[in-house]
């Protein structure tokens, strides 16, 4: 809705405007005129002349007359016909046509496009392939849009045509869009499900309008769902135009393929294994297992099924929306999701929940939907998500909740009795809400609610969030001044000798401004920079007194070296890590615990191998914790035990190759489980597998290998200490938090490789 003249005007019109010939009179040469169906202030006729459809769009018949809305049209018409491109609706002329009641009225004049709307399309469960090159198109042709000044402001899957003839993607319906050299129609318009939430407010035009639109029906289309990610965030967060959009597509298009072909060679790998060794039955139930878990590995990669953190948050999920029983939760799934009811409400079980961000199609967070989680202690919430009902988050265990842009409305204790709850990020002004959420007084550890900067003045206006101003910030207070100076001396956009929540926020890299620096002690604001996705390598490299930092849950990679010789006791890694590259905790001669909530961890990959887990403790450290190795590991690379005191390891079956110098260290006992030996590279031969510097331990061996191991290179070396054992040794937990709290006293852990 919009205003005009004093009368609100609907324009919710999801009618399709389309495209026909360049001249502007008198006519009534068209035949066969059918009256389409239609909302808003507009009437559509289908009408036929020189052997061509067309589509005529017009005033109704009592706003005929209105000045306003004949300003309207013409203006419709007049960005129609300066947007020439083959996927967007192109206007013929405006002439006075003789339609069916015999009256002439003024008519915009289009080609007919037969097609569908996207809405439509989308029903018939399009390949994932078509998918993508509709998006491209569409964002191509947004992008031009763009540079032609324009900004349609009403983009939505019924405003977009896919013709029946080849696919194609025709951007339809005008009627709001705007320049800035139209005068007319400045207020705000839009269609609430697809607007920006500035949109609302804000009147001027701002290309950054049309990509948040975009982002939603990416979603929708269940496709580039980083991509559409960022659409949503807040204005100043997202992608600041459509070429930077573009890119991201291409190269997150370019990565899938890669992907593919990657996965493509690894199966053809694992079914030559299978194939050469069938021979082994005992084998073959394993090489099954190791092929399934690689077809489940793509699936997460590629966006087809959630890799959950919690296995709580998956088991509940699956038994209400797993739909085709094949007990996963697929994207699609995920999407189809409309309300979450009380399936979680009193979940004590539950501690993380981040995967509810791709619960794409909940426009609100039901009452009491997590009401009495005791353990919740993170949850992201979509972008999607209008509303919060009342108790929707009460007596949880979270700390920290961003509460995204599309929420307008709150309702009555939300996050009562929340005693771990510290900061409240609002990615735009403070929502509606009926008790001001005054509530929020009650949480013990509350410090900050932050309000973008933009939104300052009108959060100050709020009436309802009166008892909380003196929680609400747009600056951060930096417990340590060195970190403050760096953080201003870079970030500080306008100047105000502080950091603002929105500032730090929109900061994507931090590049090498700490690298170095031997003042800073403690950064845990870093978690309030949500626009990261990478701490780079060399980021914190010989901050030889950083003691503590918390890692934002945007932060999807550590670079190499990241955190390098730095002092941390302990060091937690967020749920949102993917890739942990090599020494990114590396000289930590004092850390004694690192946490990991990452679910499957990708490690950067050294020498070809898929897989490794690096470690290295001083010599003098003892202790009689065993390491484990992940069952998803696959490779092990040179040194990746190197200078590791603990008493045993157990190798999976499924690690098939060894680097030089993988066990230079002080194992006691070695568990083997797998009949064929994992292949080992000396190096030309001059690196053993059990170095002679150090005590060579026993190995255990399944019953009946000992002539295997015996003839393969590396093992060969140690056929006296080679045991057979009759079973496997205890089974080892795939859960990787469990893995690293069991290691204490930890001089160093890096990792490298799973790629």
């Amino acid at each position: 809705m919009f205003v005009a003249n004093g009368e609100a005007l609907d324009m919710s019109d999801d009618a399709s405007s389309y495209i026909v010939s360049d001249f502007e009179g008198l006519s009534s040469t068209f035949s066969e005129m059918v009256e389409l169906p239609s909302t808003g202030y507009c009437r559509l006729y289908k009408a036929k002349r020189y052997g061509r459809w067309f589509l005529l769009k017009c005033l109704k018949q009592e706003l005929s007359s209105d000045t306003a809305y004949q300003q309207l049209l013409r203006k419709e018409f007049e960005i129609m016909m300066r947007l020439q491109h083959p996927s967007i609706m192109q206007a013929i002329g405006m002439e006075d046509v003789l339609i069916a009641d015999g009256h002439y009225e003024r008519c915009l004049i289009a080609e007919w496009i037969d097609g569908e709307t996207l809405a439509q399309y989308l029903e018939a469960n399009p390949s994932r392939s078509d998918r993508q090159r509709i998006a491209i198109d569409l964002a191509e042709a947004l992008a031009y849009i763009h540079h032609q000044q324009v900004v349609h402001r009403d983009l939505k899957p019924s405003n977009i045509m896919i013709t029946y003839n080849g696919s194609y993607v025709k951007i339809i319906d005008f009627g709001l869009a705007d320049t800035d050299s139209h005068a007319i129609l400045k207020q705000p318009a839009g269609t609430l499900k697809y607007m920006a939430p500035e949109q609302a407010t804000k009147a001027l035009p701002d290309v950054r309008n049309d990509i948040y639109s975009l982002g939603v029906i990416l979603l929708e289309m269940d496709i580039y769902k980083k991509v559409a990610e960022r659409c949503l965030r807040p204005i100043h967060q997202r992608y600041q135009n459509m070429d930077d959009l573009l890119a991201a597509l291409h190269q997150q298009r370019k990565w899938h393929f890669k992907l593919m072909a990657s996965a493509m060679i690894a199966l053809v790998v694992i079914f030559a294994l299978i194939a050469k060794v069938n021979a082994i039955s005992h084998k073959a139930s394993d090489l099954e297992k190791h092929t399934a878990e690689l077809n489940f590995q793509v699936k997460v990669l590629n966006h087809e099924i959630i890799g959950f953190e919690d296995p709580e948050a998956k088991q509940k999920c699956i038994s209400h929306w797993d739909y085709d029983h094949d007990g996963e939760l697929s994207y699609q799934e995920a999407a189809s999701v409309k309300s979450l009811g009380d399936v979680f409400t009193k979940d004590t079980l539950l501690r993380s929940f981040p995967e509810l961000e791709h619960f794409t199609g909940l426009n609100e967070i039901d009452a009491c939907a997590f009401w009495d989680c005791t353990h919740l202690e993170s949850i992201r919430i979509p972008r999607t998500v209008r509303f919060i009902r009342q108790s929707a988050f009460r007596h949880t265990g979270l700390q920290m909740i961003t509460i995204p842009s599309s929420v307008v409305a709150i309702g009555d204790h939300i996050l009562e009795e929340c005693p771990e709850l510290e900061t409240v990020i609002f990615e735009s002004v403070l929502p509606n809400t009926n008790d001001g959420a005054h509530h929020l007084v009650d949480c013990p550890k509350l410090s900050a609610i932050f309000v973008p900067e933009f939104y300052m003045t009108e959060t100050n206006e709020k009436k309802s969030w009166q008892s909380l101003k003196p929680y609400i910030h747009k600056y951060i207070e930096f417990r340590d001044p060195a970190v403050k100076s760096v953080c201003v001396s870079h970030w500080d956009s306008n100047g105000d000798g502080e950091l603002s929540i929105d500032e730090a926020m929109a900061v994507t890299s931090l590049g090498g401004a700490f690298s170095g620096n031997t003042a800073i002690r403690s950064f845990d604001e870093l978690r309030y920079f949500t626009g990261l996705k990478e701490i780079e390598a060399s980021a914190f490299e010989l901050c030889n007194n950083l003691k503590s930092v918390q890692l934002p849950r945007s932060v999807e990679t550590l670079g190499e070296n990241a955190f390098l010789k730095c002092d941390f006791n302990a060091f937690y890694i967020p749920s949102g890590v993917t890739h942990i590259a090599s020494t990114a905790l590396g000289g930590n001669h004092h850390l004694c615990k690192v946490e990991i909530s990452a679910d499957n961890p990708v490690y950067d990959s050294r020498e070809d191998c898929n897989a490794i887990i690096e470690t290295a403790t001083n010599q003098m450290v003892t202790g009689s914790v065993t390491a484990f190795i992940p069952n998803s590991i696959t490779s092990l690379s040179d040194e990746c035990f190197n200078w590791f005191n603990r008493p045993e390891v157990t190798i999976p079956a499924q690690i098939t190759s060894i680097g030089p110098w993988s066990f230079a260290c002080v194992f006691q006992r070695v568990y083997c489980e797998s009949s064929v030996p994992p292949a080992y590279s000396s190096l030309g031969g001059s690196a053993h597998l059990f170095p002679t510097e150090h005590p060579h331990p026993e190995i255990y061996i399944p019953y009946g290998s000992v002539e295997a191991y015996s003839k393969t290179e590396g093992w060969n070396l140690f056929v006296h200490r080679l045991h057979e054992f009759p079973a496997k040794p205890a089974p080892v937990t795939t859960d990787f938090s469990y893995y690293f709290k069991t290691w204490t006293n930890l001089d160093q852990l890096s990792f490298l490789n799973f790629d």
